[in-house]
């Protein structure tokens, strides 16, 4: 018999057929209807497992299960409304499916309480996971990259129109282990035609706030759009080159909110070692995605911005320490002390002199 007809369900929606892969998926048990867990998101769970390919390759797979919410709604009504969801997300997944900065969608799985849960490849590692690792050294400027790539072929490469991401953050940036980055979850996605109640304020403001620009508050606002997504790319990037989150000053959301609408940046020019990565360029170009939305640049225009830097040799491509820029530990992260001056345009270095000291984390110059 063909894989094809063992394949013997289809999960169908307006315009979207994607095919039941749940006979040959099987997630990681480690209690009796408890599951290997990946990850915990603000509306799923994401649990690990194994898919046999046609060609018997086995594949480790993640295994996105939408929760239902805690309300008072009967359980037909609430599979209603998931079933919809899970519908739209996986329109909007598989328009994107085979982009090489898109994680891989693969099928559908309704082996847990017949609710469709989304299969897609999985990745060793979010964004934010991968930057804290040791060894081997992360590839920043790698990322930024990648993460450029996959915007660029969101808003500019699908022959059906611009599809803006709607919540870029780390969490939502995967690495595989060829170290490419890749990005996911489009269920706060927005694709041109959808129907004006399809993303709702609410749900817009249901994202991350702290990467959400000030036009995101507008309560006219039609959807997500590709803006925002640079927005937020700007955000990351400040995270990925200098380890400061956007609006690191406060872990207040109201706050947060009110400095945006009120025309803060995420962030000022970071000082002393936080600072050592970033170069007056890529700063610029950091934030040039913070500016008025109809004048930030496009994902191709950034990227050719950093690639130029880099064919020039004015931003090294190579990896650097991670413990340079140690992740926040929760709360807000220390500024650099004042008291501290930061002395880089007083001081030069003498001819023929190298270093007098050196060790894993620091060298000594005379």
């Amino acid at each position: 018999m063909s894989r094809a007809s063992r394949i013997s369900q289809v999960f169908m929606s307006p315009n979207i057929t994607v095919p039941d892969i749940s006979r040959f998926v099987h997630l990681n048990e480690v209690a009796p209807d408890r599951y290997e867990e990946a990850g915990f998101g603000g509306s799923a769970n994401v649990f690990t497992g194994k898919y046999t390919r046609e060609d018997g390759h086995v594949l480790k797979v993640a295994v996105k299960c939408i929760r239902p919410k805690s309300t008072d709604e009967s359980e037909e009504v609430s599979k209603d409304k998931i079933n919809k969801k899970v519908a739209r997300e996986l329109s909007i997944w598989q328009t994107l499916n085979g982009g090489r900065h898109i994680v891989e969608l693969l099928g559908v799985f309704c082996g847990i309480k017949s609710i469709p849960s989304l299969v897609s490849e999985l990745c060793p590692w979010n964004l934010q996971e991968y930057l804290e690792r040791k060894t081997p050294r992360p590839k920043h400027i790698k990322m930024l990259t990648d993460i450029l790539c996959g915007l660029d072929y969101m808003h500019c490469g699908l022959p059906s129109g611009p599809i803006a991401h709607g919540d870029m953050k780390l969490g939502n940036i995967l690495v595989t282990p060829d170290e490419t980055a890749k990005l996911c979850d489009f269920g706060r996605s927005h694709k041109r035609g959808d129907p004006r109640g399809e993303v709702s304020h609410s749900s817009v403001l249901a994202g991350t706030v702290r990467y959400m620009s000030p036009e995101l508050f507008d309560s006219n606002l039609h959807g997500p759009t590709p803006a925002a997504d640079m927005w937020a790319y700007g955000c990351i990037a400040l995270e990925v080159m200098c380890r400061i989150p956007p609006y690191h000053e406060t872990a207040d959301d109201l706050e947060i909110i009110r400095l945006i609408t009120n025309g803060q940046p995420p962030s000022d020019r970071p000082k002393g070692a936080r600072a050592s990565l970033v170069n007056d360029g890529l700063w610029s170009a950091l934030a040039s995605c913070w500016v008025k939305y109809d004048r930030r640049p496009t994902p191709q225009e950034c990227l050719g911005q950093i690639l130029s830097m880099m064919e020039s040799g004015d931003i090294p491509a190579s990896p650097v320490l991670p413990d340079l820029f140690p992740g926040p530990e929760g709360g807000s992260i220390e500024q650099w002390p004042d008291e501290i001056p930061d002395l880089k345009t007083h001081l030069e270095l003498e001819e023929g002199i190298g270093t007098i000291a050196s060790s894993v984390r620091a060298n000594v110059w005379m």
